[in-house]
């Protein structure tokens, strides 16, 4: 029986028959699906049939989607071999549409530029049948994934909030459902493979027909389709669904809109791109996303991301950009991405999955970015929590690549592993400069502090540098920048930029990311901004995080202590209770909002 699911397979009728995979969605409904599979051998009499139950048919599945769609395509292998199949025409329903995308790439093997993540080393060389797949159906699909602070029905919103909140707390984001999110790992992954597939099936494009419930709540437009990677392409159609919501998508069976549903469907599994833009169908790409989606731009040789950490807007961006795109002159073609995820607090930037959601924020427009400059070299300069999403990123997403790095009051852990970035088979990276700051106590104390505890994944690179960038004079009191050879580049490491939690990407400094950036020049050495030695107390306050974090604690709650027994002894107990109360709320708007 091997892999295939045989109660869920219906032989075709003759040899070389299309083989037809059709995939649910978060929760398998028998009826719907029978429709569906019923209006398939309408559109290709004899084909084969294949319906299996996946794994993510309950909310709290824990089972990584790229597992799922592994195991999907040792199946589809076999019956492929079985039957022969001529060709092969995948349809999937809302989530299902995800493992869909993601079957078709498996199939066509890694490519250097996209590749796979960890667990799916066996699948990199392409099947032989590959080449037979020729149409993707997405049913009210979430091409982007979901996220719940998209304009869904507000209900669903509501729950959708709920469940991230308790998935991430109390069970790390494992769950299936977690994980095809907009912009976690496996829809970044797929996006970034699916455009390395689309240019190497250039000649004979995998045809996708998107068809989207007129009346779908469930998912956001944003969300359904992706307008980057899909609606740019000449082998892509959406097709409007009428008087059709999330659920009615599968639902084929029966008069008045169903049969209209119908009709659509077996047209788009049949007729081709021209014919079904042609039809009135289609929705034309003007109409699309408030209009048409910027075309690619191949002529573009550079796009610089420059990303703010905690308790900053980051205004200053644009002008580190500017600085960027006055040095990479012509002919090159630079693009600055100065893009915010809002105001980021003490509090909320503490917490492991409020951070791993500002990485999924970041990963979604890199994937944008990709898709709309093919051509470029990509690079990035971070401070504070941006160093975080950058260094989580290349951890988590292998098909993400930045050409050079610049990182200011690092939050990273000091023991990151750049070699492997660097010189490893996918060569993520190339070069890497690292800011420590004289006087940085925010790192000090806190991301360094937080450090022995491995969850929070936090550290102080900031205060204390990269042990992989610090050179054999490391321990000299003199202002130098330590070189590191890594794979075929230098890195390099300031030890000390004067100043706090800023001073890496303080204006003095701006001129020297610039070229670096640029072209990997290291900083002048001889800065008026570099100073010999880290302030005493906060050197103290690194070397004994826990013991600083404790004193600055008892500090803060003996001050309002002091504060209540004064009010208690001048005024009573009632002034010293409504003190407690005032204190206590100065502090959690303190944590949470500066």
């Amino acid at each position: 029986m091997g892999p295939v699911q045989r109660d869920c397979y219906k032989r075709g009728s003759a040899p070389g028959a299309t083989l037809v995979v059709i995939l649910h969605g978060l929760r398998r409904r028998e009826e719907p699906l029978a429709s569906v599979a019923a209006a398939a051998k309408e559109a290709f009499p004899g084909c084969a049939l294949y319906t299996p139950h996946l794994a993510c048919s309950r909310l709290v599945n824990v089972v990584p989607p790229e597992a799922i769609a592994a195991n999907l395509l040792d199946a589809v292998d076999v019956l492929v071999r079985e039957g022969n199949a001529s060709s092969i025409v995948i349809v999937g329903h809302s989530m299902g549409s995800l493992i869909a995308r993601k079957l078709a790439i498996l199939a066509h093997g890694e490519t250097d530029s996209a590749p796979f993540e960890a667990g799916l080393e066996r699948h990199r060389e392409a099947k032989p049948w590959a080449g037979r797949v020729e149409r993707l159906i997405l049913l009210a699909g979430m091409s982007r994934g979901w996220s719940p602070t998209a304009a869904h029905a507000w209900l669903i919103a509501t729950g959708l909030a709920i469940v991230s909140l308790i998935g991430d707390t109390l069970f790390n984001g494992r769950w299936t459902f977690l994980s095809v999110r907009r912009g976690a790992p496996f829809v970044v992954q797929s996006r970034l493979q699916w455009l390395a597939l689309v240019q190497q099936r250039r000649e004979k494009p995998i045809v996708v027909v998107q068809l989207l419930g007129s009346v779908d709540n469930t998912v956001s437009p944003d969300d359904t389709v992706d307008f980057a990677v899909d609606l740019g392409t000449e082998s892509f159609v959406l097709i409007d669904l009428p008087a059709t919501d999330h659920k009615q998508a599968l639902e084929l069976d029966g008069p008045g809109p169903a049969a209209e549903r119908r009709r659509r469907f077996i047209a788009a599994l049949t007729r081709s791109v021209t014919s079904l833009r042609d039809t009135g169908d289609a929705v034309p790409p003007t109409f699309a996303a408030n209009g048409p989606p910027p075309a690619a731009d191949p002529k573009v040789t550079d796009v610089v991301f420059v990303i703010h950490g905690i308790r900053d807007r980051g205004f200053w961006t644009q002008k580190i950009a500017r600085k960027v795109m006055e040095e990479a002159r012509s002919p090159r073609v630079v693009r600055a991405m100065t893009l915010s995820y809002g105001y980021l607090a003490m509090l909320p930037f503490i917490l492991p999955w409020v951070r791993r959601d500002k990485v999924r924020w970041l990963m979604d427009r890199y994937a944008d970015c990709r898709a709309l400059y093919p051509n470029a070299d990509f690079f990035y300069v971070g401070h504070s929590n941006g160093t975080y999403l950058v260094a989580r990123a290349l951890r988590d997403y292998p098909a993400a690549r930045f050409k050079r790095i610049v990182l200011a009051g690092s939050v990273v852990r000091t023991d990151y592993d750049w070699q492997s970035l660097v010189t490893g088979s996918r060569r993520q990276a190339e070069q890497i400069l690292n800011y420590v700051a004289s006087g940085d106590w925010v790192v000090a104390i806190f991301p360094h502090g937080l450090s022995p505890f491995r969850p929070f994944d936090l550290g102080g690179a900031g205060h204390r540098g990269f042990t992989q960038l610090a050179s054999t004079i490391a321990g000299a009191e003199v202002p130098r920048i330590s070189s590191v050879p890594l794979g075929d580049s230098v890195s390099h490491q300031v030890y000390y930029v004067g100043g706090g939690h800023g001073a890496g990407v303080k204006e003095s400094q701006w001129d020297d990311i610039a070229r670096f950036v640029a072209d990997g020049a290291p900083p002048v050495a001889v800065d008026p901004d570099y100073v010999p030695r880290q302030s005493r107390w906060v050197v103290a306050a690194g070397s004994w995080p826990p013991v600083a974090f404790a004193m600055l604690t008892l500090l803060l709650l003996g001050t309002i202590a002091a504060a209540c027994f004064l009010m208690g002894a001048q005024f009573g107990i009632g002034a010293a209770l409504l003190t407690a109360f005032v204190c206590a709320v100065l502090l959690y708007v303190v944590l949470t909002k500066f």
